[in-house]
């Protein structure tokens, strides 16, 4: 039994080593900066896509990755 337990917390510390992201954390109602981008997390907790009116500013977020579009024209309809 013991080493069952240990064979599964072995796993499940080779599954974080090489599949979690440290520096990821639960984000809420945040602006995080990472690798250059800028990402919103909502209320949620998810990443923000598509438009979001943050004070008097508007941002658009592209659906596929959540990064903010900066300094470029965005294409509302083809």
């Amino acid at each position: 039994m013991k080493r069952k337990i240990g064979i599964i917390l072995l796993l499940g510390m080779l599954v974080c080593l090489f599949g979690c992201d440290f520096d990821e954390r639960k984000h809420f109602n945040e602006w995080v900066e990472k690798n250059g981008n800028t990402y919103y997390y909502n209320s949620e907790g998810k990443k923000q896509e598509g438009w979001l009116e943050y004070g008097s500013n508007w941002y658009y977020f592209k659906p596929s990755n959540g990064k903010m579009s900066k300094n470029q024209w965005v294409v509302l309809c083809r």
